[in-house]
């Protein structure tokens, strides 16, 4: 991993941990402490995500896929439990942070040149891919906060993060150059984010579910 990367990994874990501190009020029983170490733990899952799920795309270690941050963070992230937070709160204030991460990664990926778009002769200039999908992450973020302010979605948010990327995602990937099929006709990114659509999905039913019989 380069300093480039690894000075905008600290930099997003920075601006996570803003994100958290500024949402404190829906999250009092949360101790800043904790949400300092929540935000280094978020960190390291996600990298630790992206290598794994690189590796079940290319067989091999030594690159990212950041699906596997978005995909992996709920398991990797569990030991962050014993910090005495309940698994729901956990990922409520976890999923508007990590949409945050993904946007310094898209900015890392401008920068790098990699995830580059296509060239669209019909409008005669290459898609933003990298642009685009920051953007995208950004808006996301946005859609969360709004989302928490309501107390009916409390513990969904991370369901609907998952959804929210994996439709979008699913779009825009078929934007980005160079892509080749892994399951069936589906590139890696479009079959994945069917994946994390789905799992959305059942993360939010499963949760209204349980409330509507707790009421």
């Amino acid at each position: 991993m380069g300093k480039q990367r690894i000075l905008i990994i600290a930099f997003g874990t920075m601006a996570m941990f803003l994100l958290m501190y500024l949402r404190r009020k829906n999250y009092p029983q949360i101790k800043i402490w904790k949400m300092a170490v929540i935000s280094l733990l978020l960190t390291f899952s996600g990298v630790a995500g992206a290598m794994l799920m690189f590796f079940i795309e290319s067989g091999s270690f030594g690159g990212t896929s950041f699906f596997g941050s978005i995909l992996f963070v709920p398991i990797i992230i569990l030991p962050a439990i014993l910090l005495k937070i309940s698994y729901g709160e956990l990922m409520d204030l976890c999923a508007p942070a990590e949409s945050l991460m993904l946007a310094f990664m898209k900015f890392d990926c401008l920068l790098s040149g990699c995830c580059i778009g296509k060239y669209l002769p019909s409008l005669e200039f290459q898609f933003p891919s990298q642009i685009v999908e920051m953007v995208v992450t950004l808006v996301i973020v946005a859609l969360l906060l709004k989302i928490e302010n309501n107390p009916d979605n409390k513990n969904t948010l991370y369901g609907w993060y998952l959804i929210f990327y994996g439709a979008t995602r699913f779009v825009l990937n078929w934007f980005r150059y160079g892509v080749k099929p892994f399951v069936w006709i589906l590139p890696a990114g479009n079959f994945w984010s069917i994946i994390a659509v789905i799992t959305g999905v059942l993360w939010v039913q499963i949760i209204k579910c349980r409330k509507k019989k707790v009421n």
